[in-house]
């Protein structure tokens, strides 16, 4: 079968569409998935460059592979239809449609791949398919923090990076939870998050941005790129602050309640752009030029 693997770090040069052996059911558990989708995240730059300094750099080589990711078949969330399963397999079966995310053990970029039963992996609509495959990474991201525990009607919410794959994310679901949400992004990328439906947009290299108001709720840095003091000046006396720095957690009972959100059409991710498989080195570069728009896919299958 057909796979893109990278044999050391670095750049999409380092990336390679090859034949490799096909993965075969090992475990009872086991989900054999046939690959349609590939969403590219920052989870993939990251690991694919080892572009993170200082001591974190050490502790992803020792998780991911000193020299060379551990797992050479790169990917680490998608897409697909279930094509067989261990006998144990109760969450799906064969002809299902699948979304998931496996960061560790990767493998998504692959005509097929082998994923745990116990791993995040959700039953999708075929018509919902292409977007599902947003949900895994930036949606179950942003999640983490901005969900009903955190965020409740008439609240006032500040997104820092609204227009990534998580920033937009937040964005959405802020607002399918009743808040009233300012998105921080380049002027450019306007027009792109209008459909999410933002209360307010702002220039993040405007005068309106360096004078800030302390009327918000909460304030999320979902681009890891600002701090405390910045979103203090923001936020309400007993306001919060959170950043998408802290860790996330890969959470299937989340991923469900954006799926169905999703099928009744109350969150719209959004897509900058769908590449084909064999445009794989130029959606890597895209991934890591560091300026994509919402989420970017590889489409695997195109039949």
């Amino acid at each position: 079968m057909k796979a893109i693997i990278q044999t050391r770090y670095g750049d999409e040069k380092t990336l390679t569409l090859t034949d490799v052996n096909a993965p075969t059911i090992q475990k009872p558990t086991d989900i054999k998935v046939a690959i349609k989708y590939v969403n590219l995240t920052a989870g993939d730059m990251h690991i694919n460059t080892m572009d993170i300094g200082g001591p974190m750099r050490v502790m992803m080589k020792l998780i991911f592979g000193w020299r060379r990711p551990r797992k050479s078949v790169r990917g680490i969330t998608g897409s697909g239809v279930v094509i067989e399963t261990g006998n144990h397999v109760q969450k799906v079966k064969p002809g299902d449609h699948v979304t998931f995310i496996q960061s560790l053990n990767a493998g998504a970029l692959a005509d097929e791949m082998i994923i745990p039963e116990k791993l995040t992996i959700q039953k999708v609509s075929k018509s919902n398919l292409k977007a599902a495959t947003t949900l895994p990474f930036g949606y179950l991201s942003a999640m983490h923090f901005i969900n009903t525990e955190t965020v409740k009607p008439g609240m006032k919410v500040l997104i820092l990076g609204a227009s990534g794959s998580v920033g937009s994310a937040a964005l959405d679901i802020a607002v399918q939870l009743g808040a009233s949400v300012t998105a921080v992004l380049r002027a450019k990328n306007f027009d792109a998050i209008a459909h999410l439906n933002p209360t307010k947009t702002i220039d993040y290299q405007s005068e309106a941005f360096k004078s800030p108001s302390k009327s918000y709720d909460i304030v999320f840095d979902a681009v890891n790129k600002y701090s405390k003091q910045t979103a203090e000046g923001w936020l309400k006396p007993r306001g919060r602050f959170m950043t998408i720095k802290k860790a996330t957690r890969e959470d299937a009972k989340k991923l469900n309640q954006l799926n169905e959100w999703l099928e009744k059409g109350q969150i719209t991710p959004l897509i900058e752009r769908v590449y084909s498989r064999h445009e794989y080195r130029k959606a890597h570069r895209h991934l890591y030029e560091g300026h994509k728009v919402g989420n970017i896919l590889i489409e695997w299958d195109e039949a």
